[in-house]
C-alpha cells in the first residue's frame, strides 16, 4: 500500500507541474485546475502514507482526483503525448487507488 500511495504522490506532483512541462502554461484554466487537483492528490497521497489504516477519505480524494485527470485529457482535445502524461496517469491513479481500498476492506 505504501508504494501504491508513493506513485499517487509523485503522479499528483506531476500533474501540478506538467502544464509547464508539456508547454500549456498560456491556458489558464489548465494551470489552475492541473496546480490545485494535482496539489489535493499530493497532499491526499501523503497524508494516506502516513496513516496505517483506514485512510478510505483521502482514498476518495485521490481516486476523484485521478477520475478528473482522466477526463480532463480528453475533454481539452490535448495532444497525444498531453494525452498520455495527463489521461494515463489519471486512470493509473484511479486502479492504484480502487487497489488500495480493496486491501482496505
Amino acid at each position: 500500500m505504501r508504494t501504491r500511495n508513493s506513485l499517487t504522490a509523485l503522479f499528483g506532483f506531476w500533474f501540478v507541474i506538467s502544464p509547464w512541462v508539456l508547454g500549456l502554461s498560456n491556458l489558464s484554466v489548465v494551470v489552475w485546475t492541473s496546480v490545485c487537483l494535482g496539489t489535493l492528490q499530493l497532499c491526499a497521497s501523503l497524508l494516506a502514507l502516513k496513516k496505517s489504516k483506514f485512510n478510505v477519505l483521502e482514498n476518495w480524494f485521490t481516486l476523484l482526483t485521478g477520475l478528473w485527470f482522466a477526463i480532463f485529457s480528453i475533454n481539452f482535445s490535448l495532444s497525444f503525448s498531453q494525452t498520455w502524461s495527463v489521461g494515463i496517469l489519471g486512470l493509473l491513479t484511479v486502479a492504484l487507488v480502487l487497489w488500495n481500498m480493496d486491501t482496505t476492506l
